[in-house]
């Protein structure tokens, strides 16, 4: 059976996916409403907590692209091939 311990660990697993997921519908809605600097925000602080997330980069992308702000994209997408450092990128 389950001790009090691993109970309460799953609770906190499942509350923290729960939490995590609606940061995501918040991201998905801003950039479905056409308000991109709040998807930004909103990917950039999603992009941080799971950096390797290709959804959460895709998305910074392209709101990046939405707001004209081809500079940062560039940026950005360059610091992650640097921190790839995959022989196949260079």
């Amino acid at each position: 059976m389950y001790t009090p311990i691993k109970l309460f660990f799953i609770l906190c697993f499942v509350m923290s996916a729960h939490v995590f997921a609606q940061d995501d519908i918040l991201a998905n809605e801003y950039f479905k409403d056409g308000a991109f600097e709040k998807a930004l925000h909103e990917y950039k602080k999603l992009h941080a907590k799971s950096p390797s997330n290709i959804n959460y980069i895709t998305q910074l992308v392209a709101a990046y692209q939405q707001l004209e702000q081809y500079n940062q994209a560039e940026i950005f997408l360059g610091n992650l091939i640097d921190k790839i450092s995959y022989p196949a990128l260079l």
